[in-house]
């Protein structure tokens, strides 16, 4: 076990790291080689993965949101690194952390409350709070962003094929087939497959994800039970792979 001061120092290490990508990113972004419409910190002809930059992005988020929500220390400060890793996030037209980035919301308006009086009404205050928040990031990024960056975050009805991602697990589901208990070895399959959970099952086979699941079942489980908020949201923003 972790005692609470290395616990709160990794946490603030993610938080820092997370925000010096973001910063970074304004600054020494470039399109992404062969998605010109999405923005990456590229440094000495180096790129990061738009969806892996999201995914990073969106942890710093979900940190600041802890303590703008949960800790309410230095709301003002926090505030301002919330933006700054939202911003630079839609930046890289991540669907999944849209998504995620949502599902982060709902997770602290749902799991931040103790009291259990006036169950309905606090239902419904809630899901008024998510409505607005969302409203509100929708206004600041109509603002900011770029409009084709804009138009691929926002236009819901590309988001059924999903940059061809049905096809690519059809295809990889067909690989799983072929050896469904222990998969093709880590790499067997070499193709981009755009999804954690059949990536896995093409390399581990369902012996291997399953232990997998396992884990992410078992530290969710005690999260909830000990209603440690700030590990369930983290946890939630691996779960859109």
């Amino acid at each position: 076990s972790f005692d609470q001061i290395f616990v709160h120092r990794m946490v603030f290490i993610m938080l820092m790291a997370g925000t010096a990508l973001s910063v970074l990113s304004f600054f020494f972004s470039d399109a992404y080689v062969g998605v010109e419409v999405r923005q990456v910190l590229t440094l000495f002809g180096a790129q990061i993965d738009p969806n892996n930059l999201a995914a990073l992005e969106l942890t710093a988020a979900t940190i600041a949101m802890y303590y703008i929500f949960v800790k309410k220390k230095n709301s003002v400060l926090f505030f301002l690194i919330l933006v700054i890793n939202v911003v630079a996030m839609m930046l890289t037209a991540s669907r999944g952390g849209l998504v995620s980035l949502g599902a982060v919301i709902l997770c602290f308006l749902f799991f931040s409350s103790n009291g259990k009086k006036n169950a309905a009404l606090n239902l419904l205050i809630k899901l008024i709070l998510f409505g607005i928040c969302c409203f509100i990031i929708y206004l600041i990024v109509e603002k900011v962003l770029p409009e084709d960056i804009y138009q691929r975050l926002f236009d819901f009805e590309s988001y059924e094929g999903g940059s061809f991602r049905t096809t690519l697990w059809t295809q990889a589901l067909q690989w799983v087939s072929q050896r469904p208990f222990f998969g093709l070895g880590w790499g067997g399959y070499q193709l981009t497959i755009h999804n954690t959970y059949i990536e896995m099952l093409c390399d581990v086979g369902l012996v291997g994800t399953s232990f997998f699941l396992c884990v992410l079942g078992i530290i969710g489980y005690k999260s909830i039970k000990s209603k440690n908020v700030l590990a369930i949201a983290l946890l939630v923003t691996g779960f859109v792979p």
